[in-house]
């Protein structure tokens, strides 16, 4: 079986584009997670947003897959969760709160679903 040089241009010519359409029907792999951490004192004022991108050590706020850590120190207890609908967090870590009240609170359009608490001491 012999293929002259038009067909072998043909097919290429033919098949190129709809290879090229495939790649991009592709989509990218999913962004890695990241662990992130509430900064305290005045630089995350209590009452304030999740959204703020100041509020975090990675310079950004909270985003879905992400693990959010309260560290220790002046992080405030009173916060409103308003970060963009559909994010999901992997999971929050509070290890201290120093700030606003005594109790841990989250307002806005907050849900968690919490599986078996494991506390650390």
């Amino acid at each position: 079986m012999t293929h002259n040089k038009g067909e072998t241009r043909r097919a290429v010519t033919t098949l190129l584009p709809l290879a090229v359409l495939l790649l991009l029907a592709i989509p990218p792999p999913p962004a890695l997670a990241d662990t992130i951490t509430a900064l305290g004192g005045a630089t995350f004022p209590c009452g304030s947003n999740w959204s703020t991108a100041t509020h975090w050590d990675l310079g950004h706020a909270p985003q879905t897959g992400d693990d959010v850590v309260w560290g220790a120190g002046l992080i405030p207890s009173i916060t409103n969760y308003d970060l963009a609908a559909g994010v999901q967090l992997h999971s929050l870590t509070v290890n201290s709160v120093g700030a606003c009240s005594g109790s841990f609170q989250l307002t806005g359009g907050t849900t968690i679903n919490a599986g078996t608490p494991s506390p650390t001491a």
